[in-house]
């Protein structure tokens, strides 16, 4: 593209694992993140969400934000574009609910490219572009995944740089209708084709060995979540889901999630 920015086509799953923000009123505006004070302050993107809308509505204020990560970093997960997302919708209620969905959109995009994606009400999206386009969108039953962070973080830019794609490239067409409601993970193979071209470049065994374990506790499939670290694995049952989280302990942090994200657990 002629930003700079790689074109992509990825589906992206709201999951039921989240950080946890507290907002409080301040002089100016603070940023604490709970045992990790690296990245707290005015680098944080939660601190880059507040000045950018301030500039945008061209309003004032202070605010002390304290964090507490419970989506590992440098996983692929997207957890910091959605605190930034909740962020924002709380600023738009709160100090300039004049501002339209559109002007949301283009803020939230300059803050980073899926951003967005936790901007809207769905539960699943495919998103084309540089991740701001949104081509179809969706609703789920609840469907049970296991994700396995192997305590590696990854930089999504140099795994951009390691897989050395033209910014033109372009991969298979998006396959889904406009709206779909999915009630098994099988549905989702209509949607998308299940690829991660990223897993091409990942180093070492790692990847392949957590995959193989998720198979077998019976996962209907595994991938790379994103760029990476954090490899999903998508089951039937609850049960199952838990009883994969155990065989999986040994390679890392292990959740059991599920679709059923919920407003209220923001």
């Amino acid at each position: 593209m002629p930003n700079g920015f790689h074109r992509l086509q990825t589906l992206m799953v709201k999951l039921g694992l989240f950080d946890q923000m507290k907002i409080l009123p301040s002089d100016n505006v603070q940023i604490d993140v709970m045992d990790h004070p690296e990245i707290a302050g005015k680098h944080n993107i939660l601190h880059q969400t507040i000045e950018r809308f301030q500039q945008a509505t061209q309003t004032t204020f202070g605010l002390h934000v304290i964090l507490q990560k419970n989506v590992p970093m440098g996983a692929g997960l997207g957890g910091g574009s959605a605190n930034a997302a909740r962020l924002l919708s709380y600023l738009q209620k709160t100090y300039a609910p004049h501002v339209s969905d559109e002007e949301m959109h283009e803020l939230a995009l300059s803050l980073g490219s899926d951003v967005p994606f936790f901007l809207l009400e769905s539960d699943w999206a495919v998103l084309a572009g540089q991740g701001e386009e949104v081509v179809s969108v969706g609703t789920a039953d609840t469907l049970w995944a296991v994700l396995c962070y192997p305590k590696i973080s990854l930089h999504t830019g140099s795994m951009y740089q390691k897989l050395n794609r033209g910014l033109t490239w372009v991969g298979q067409g998006d396959k889904s209708p406009q709206s779909s409601h999915v009630q098994k993970w099988e549905e989702f193979r209509n949607v998308l084709p299940w690829v991660n071209d990223f897993e091409q470049v990942i180093d070492g065994p790692w990847l392949q060995a957590i995959k193989t374990k998720m198979h077998e506790q019976g996962s209907l499939f595994s991938q790379l979540s994103g760029s990476g670290s954090a490899v999903f694995g998508l089951f039937e049952r609850h049960e199952d889901a838990k009883k994969a989280c155990h065989a999986l302990k040994d390679f890392g942090q292990v959740f059991a999630v599920s679709t059923d994200w919920g407003v209220g657990k923001w």
